[in-house]
């Protein structure tokens, strides 16, 4: 079989794109999902554009003099880079959060404005550091300052078996225990499915874990490093999680040993499913669905940073320093001085994509063309570099990056795509 490319026309064409605004921080719900594949709920993405806007009028016109009264500031000297790195985290670590984030975002404008002032030279390295650091305490600290005041309430236990697996983490060296739920329906195929970027739990409720139950498969529910129930310091964006993921393929294997395998994960998670086709799975593994995945951690940093000064607004980001001229810079001081001394992980990963390549495995790529948090061409590449005959991409006309791919008429196309896919895979299988 060649190919197959589906693009159906769904009513969700008539629907506007929504504007997605802070790359995996921030999606655009229709409703609740399975295991959250962005960390925020719909409602907080307003809640964070107003943070920046209110945060802006408040510091925005003041006097150097003022801004220090009123916040209580002394002017930092910039020594270096380091050291100025080290006075913005001691500024995240010791933030109390239940002063809110609006206050915590007008801190953090104020003290950059009061810096600059005292070190005019040093403006744009001054910039680099706290726009790097906001990077590093959103996207890799599971106990970010952001998230505390932000992020969304963990879901209640699923009442269902539960499952445990023991790994190390790399950048602690500290053995960690990770969770997963085990829904059982007697079949001798199993989903193996993980959870997305600063998931809050699974929801067996949700339209995402309905679709994947109405298939009739066991779903082993796994919940990735740093989220829900499950131990761990840092979010590594699938650059480590993938090792997790095929962990817990093997355990499903070892407890079944004839058990078929098929792999599902969304967004962060549909990389972490991706990037674990690199670990030579076993033969039990029969095909892979993704869904709003991305091909690599840097291009998604990337869109996150892009995503960002739009949603700050001009002044804010400039002020930040989330402009496409500092851009270069801020990455080179996030990975240089945080990701590497701290998560022990490079910036530049294209794992998912070198997944795709690495077997003819079945690969079911699916995507919204309105995803403004993970754009359309990722899949597109992942669909055109993917090694297999057996490969199908399926457009969802109108869906963005969250849950409104799993409910109405779009959800109908993503669960009837996913179960024309699983059908066919586990019937060529057993040949």
């Amino acid at each position: 079989m060649k190919k197959c490319l589906t693009r159906s026309i769904t009513a969700a064409m008539l629907i506007p794109a929504t504007s997605a605004m802070l790359v995996h921080a921030l999606p655009t719900h229709a409703a609740s999902v399975g295991h959250q594949p962005t960390a925020i709920a719909a409602t907080n993405q307003a809640n964070l554009k107003t943070v920046f806007e209110q945060a802006s009028k408040a510091v925005q016109g003041q006097s150097i003099n003022t801004l220090k009264a009123k916040y209580h500031l002394q002017a930092t000297k910039y020594v270096d880079q380091a050291s100025y790195l080290d006075h913005v985290s001691d500024f995240y670590h010791s933030y109390n959060p239940q002063l809110g984030a609006q206050r915590f975002m007008e801190e953090i404008l104020a003290r950059q404005l009061v810096d600059k002032a005292f070190n005019l030279s040093h403006a744009n390295d001054i910039s680099h550091a706290w726009s790097a650091y906001f990077l590093y305490d959103a996207g890799f600290d599971r106990n970010g300052k952001l998230f505390q005041m932000i992020g969304p309430s963990p879901q209640p236990e699923p009442n269902l078996p539960k499952r445990q697996i023991p790994v190390t983490e790399q950048a602690t060296g500290k053995l960690m225990n990770l969770n997963a739920f085990y829904l059982d329906q007697g079949s001798d195929t199993t989903i193996v499915a993980t959870g997305g970027f600063r998931g809050n739990g699974w929801d067996i409720t949700s339209p995402e874990v309905q679709i994947l139950k109405s298939f009739g498969y066991n779903v082993l529910m796994t919940e990735p490093r740093s989220s829900g129930t499950s131990q761990g310091t840092y979010i590594s964006l699938g650059y480590y999680e993938k090792d997790d993921f095929a962990a817990w393929v093997h355990d499903e294997i070892n407890l079944k040993p004839t058990q078929k395998i098929l792999l599902y994960g969304g967004s962060m998670g549909a990389a972490v499913a991706m990037g674990a086709l690199n670990n030579n799975l076993p033969q039990n593994v029969k095909g892979l669905v993704e869904i709003s995945g991305y091909t690599a951690i840097d291009q998604q940093m990337t869109d996150v940073y892009n995503a960002l000064s739009k949603t700050m607004g001009p002044t804010v980001a400039d002020l930040l320093g989330f402009t496409a001229v500092q851009r270069a810079a801020t990455f080179n001081l996030l990975e240089q001085q945080l990701l590497l001394p701290n998560v022990k992980m490079p910036f530049k990963s294209d794992l998912p994509l070198q997944g795709v390549q690495s077997t003819t495995l079945p690969k079911l790529f699916i995507h919204g063309d309105a995803d403004k948090i993970v754009p359309e061409q990722n899949a597109q590449l992942l669909f055109d570099k993917a090694s297999g005959t057996e490969n199908r991409l399926e457009i969802v006309h109108g869906a963005t990056h969250g849950g409104d791919i799993f409910v109405g008429d779009m959800g109908k196309q993503t669960q009837n795509a996913m179960q024309t896919f699983f059908e066919s895979t586990i019937k060529n299988a057993a040949k």
